[in-house]
């Protein structure tokens, strides 16, 4: 667990900021960039991309995607939000104990996606997942081993031949504990529609999710997104892997 549990004083930076509530507000926000530095460097740029869809950006104050450049063993590009495990209003006061285990800042959630190049539809990938998350009242909560059909690669990426997505947890830290409660980087991989079905398959529980993970990380995917891959059902290795994974991951 990375400990980012300290509120950092404001008033000084931001002396700007009148009432205890925009202090507190603030407070939890750098509290959140650090830990999200701490995993993954300094952002590029340093502030966060804002949504364009003015909907969700009403709902989403201070709310938006950072995106981080390769560093060291990272290859690839990360994007992650940066708000929805920002404390709801009632609780900006509400500073929770480090041995709370089942306290939440917020949603206890920020959504992370990575892909081999800079690329303009992965931030739009992780605003729709926000947009799910603030204003879609009937959605669950998208947590690690869930999966989903999703248009967005078809709207954004012309030719993609993803049309879901899976959550898992990445090779980074991925259980921070911020001033709020606890908060986890859930990652997200863009599937294809038929690796979607595969992994629907094996039944209602998670353990299709990790079974598909399995062949993914085996034929070198991992949990890198690209909207244009072959899908891994053609792979002519895809049956023995998938068997490998089913053995690998019982029900």
């Amino acid at each position: 667990m990375l400990d980012c549990s300290e509120l950092p004083e404001v008033r000084l930076l931001f002396p700007q900021l009148k009432s205890r509530n925009e202090q507190l507000f603030v407070a939890h926000m750098l509290a959140r960039e650090k830990a999200l530095t701490t995993v993954f460097g300094d952002s590029d740029p340093p502030e966060a991309l804002a949504p364009k869809n003015a909907e969700l950006a009403a709902a989403w104050t201070g709310g938006g995607v950072k995106r981080f450049a390769p560093r060291g063993e990272r290859t690839g590009w990360t994007w992650c939000t940066h708000g929805l495990a920002q404390p709801f209003p009632n609780e900006l006061g509400q500073l929770k104990s480090a041995s709370d285990e089942e306290a939440l800042s917020g949603f206890g959630v920020e959504y992370v996606l990575s892909a081999a190049a800079d690329a303009s539809w992965a931030p739009d990938i992780l605003f729709s997942m926000a947009h799910r998350t603030l204003l879609d009242e009937k959605a669950p909560l998208f947590l690690p081993g869930h999966r989903t059909a999703s248009g967005a690669f078809a709207s954004l990426v012309p030719g993609s031949t993803l049309g879901g997505l899976v959550a898992t947890l990445g090779d980074y830290e991925t259980d921070l504990r911020l001033p709020g409660g606890g908060c986890t980087l859930v990652h997200l991989v863009g599937v294809t529609a038929a690796e979607l079905a595969k992994a629907k398959s094996l039944g209602a529980t998670a353990r299709g999710t990790g079974v598909l993970l399995h062949v993914l990380g085996a034929l070198g995917v991992g949990v890198v997104t690209d909207p244009k891959r072959a899908c891994a059902t053609q792979h002519r290795d895809f049956a023995r892997l998938w068997a490998e994974g089913e053995k690998e991951i019982p029900a």
